[in-house]
């Protein structure tokens, strides 16, 4: 009987327990189902490593408040990527001949849809009748899949430019790109020396602007129960163009861009998470 109520009561738990409050939907439930998803797919699930890191650290936590812990929700960190995705887009308006364009997922999580709706959004501010075509590879690092999918979607849709979400998403993107002569991006890292021919610009991640600030923090005696959001505003996320390709992209591109970049640091504009 205890047993039972135990499980229950950690079901309950899973399912109330409060949810990010950017994405409203990674609470531990929904953790537990994109871990689960990964799984039936086959093959590695490399966020696991991931997922032991911050487990260590919570019990670790614990250990110091044992009877009445830290309170919900104890240092949340967000990685807005999607605004950098959104500047991606705008150069996918300018770009695509086709008029088409997608992105390619692990899976279709909020964050990785974050992505390419914004992505789509950036691009609709050149074109309004630009094409979207949103994909869900079923796999973080398959290769192989993720420029099937790729070429599924220049096949059926004419896609020429793509956004990614994921490692092999990325460079199954940069081989289909290569193979029909389309443009994509980099994922996390500028990908430039591995297509130098068709990534076009990367969207990538610095955490050393997060990392430094939770050093004062600590030092200062003031890490509690922040709220960690690092994006553009922060040169935690950037769009990194491929020198190679610049003399490609017509002046008033590169001008757009940087003026929604610029629009996003001074907090004027807001890239919508979708």
């Amino acid at each position: 009987k205890w047993v039972a109520a135990a499980a229950v009561l950690a079901g309950v738990v899973l399912w109330l327990f409060p949810a990010t409050p950017v994405t409203g939907a990674q609470s531990p439930f929904s953790r537990l189902v994109e871990i689960y998803e990964a799984i039936k797919t086959g093959g590695p699930y490399r966020q696991w490593d991931q997922r032991v890191m911050i487990w260590s650290c919570a019990w670790d936590m614990a250990r110091e408040r044992i009877l009445f812990g830290k309170g919900w929700g104890c240092f949340e960190l967000f990685y807005p990527f999607y605004q950098g995705a959104y500047l991606v887009g705008i150069l996918a308006g300018y770009m695509s001949e086709s008029g088409s364009i997608g992105a390619l997922s692990g899976f279709d999580i909020p964050v990785c849809r974050a992505m390419g709706e914004a992505f789509y959004e950036g691009a609709k501010t050149v074109n309004s009748d630009i094409n979207f075509v949103y994909t869900a590879v079923g796999h973080f690092q398959d290769i192989s899949k993720a420029k099937e999918a790729a070429l599924a979607q220049h096949d059926t849709a004419g896609v020429d430019f793509w956004i990614t979400c994921g490692p092999g998403p990325a460079l199954g993107s940069i081989e289909a790109a290569n193979e029909i002569g389309a443009y994509t991006t980099g994922y996390v890292t500028d990908m430039s020396e591995l297509g130098p021919d068709v990534v076009l610009s990367s969207v990538v991640w610095d955490l050393e602007p997060i990392f430094n600030q939770i050093y004062e923090d600590t030092v200062a005696g003031t890490f509690s129960n922040q709220f960690y959001q690092f994006g553009i505003a922060e040169n935690a996320i950037s769009v990194e163009v491929n020198s190679n390709l610049m003399d490609q992209i017509p002046a008033e591109a590169m001008e757009a861009m940087l003026a929604a970049e610029e629009s996003i640091r001074d907090g004027s504009f807001t890239v919508p998470y979708k």
